[in-house]
């Protein structure tokens, strides 16, 4: 893992999450809208933030993610997804309610523009499990999936949404909570969605 991610994922983890819901849940998926403008700025290591209300690369405006029986789907929609800067990071949690909790990374570099993707436990220990995925410069959206026999054929599962970017300094980065505009390290969860 990136060192620069670290410190955000160690800060989500203490944090204390909000019990309200992020959206409601629908009989297989989950559809949210991000506001437009809401990216925060943050040094690493810091829990400090700044809005960057200009900012667009990296912007969250539509999280549409599907759990059926085989497969969870993830599509996300972005103001300005352009090919720049060092480096774009998405994470997708996924968490059984009352139960086992599993991320999903997907990381573009300036020698990757195409991407790579990476399943672990929230607690450590990646998930051999193949990941498919496309990051879509022009149409500025990124889409992945995976087959629920990855995470045990879950019933239901809650999601959360972040994307963080890093221009020219990989110390500091651009983040948007794809779920709420309230201050990023409140990160809410999506409702339970079950299988279809």
């Amino acid at each position: 893992m990136h060192r620069s991610i670290r410190p955000v994922l160690g800060l989500l983890a203490a944090v204390t999450l909000l019990a309200g819901l992020a959206a409601p849940s629908y009989a297989d998926h989950v559809v949210v809208d991000d506001a437009r403008g809401d990216l925060v700025k943050v040094v690493e290591g810091e829990v400090h933030t700044t809005p960057a209300p200009g900012a667009r690369w990296g912007d969250l405006l539509l999280s549409t993610i599907r759990h059926t029986r085989d497969r969870i789907i993830v599509d996300l929609a972005f103001a300005d997804l352009r090919p720049a800067g060092k480096r774009l990071q998405i994470w997708v949690d996924m968490k059984e309610p009352g139960g086992r909790f599993a991320l999903l990374g997907i990381t573009a570099t300036p020698g990757d523009r195409a991407g790579t993707t990476r399943l672990m436990w929230a607690r450590g220990g990646d998930i051999p499990c193949r990941v498919q995925h496309a990051i879509n410069y022009a149409d500025d959206d990124v889409h992945a999936s995976l087959p629920t026999r990855c995470l045990g054929h879950p019933h239901a599962l809650r999601f959360r949404v972040l994307s963080e970017q890093s221009r020219r300094s990989p110390t500091l980065a651009w983040i948007d909570n794809g779920l709420t505009t309230r201050q990023i390290w409140s990160r809410v969860w999506t409702a339970p969605v079950p299988a279809g």
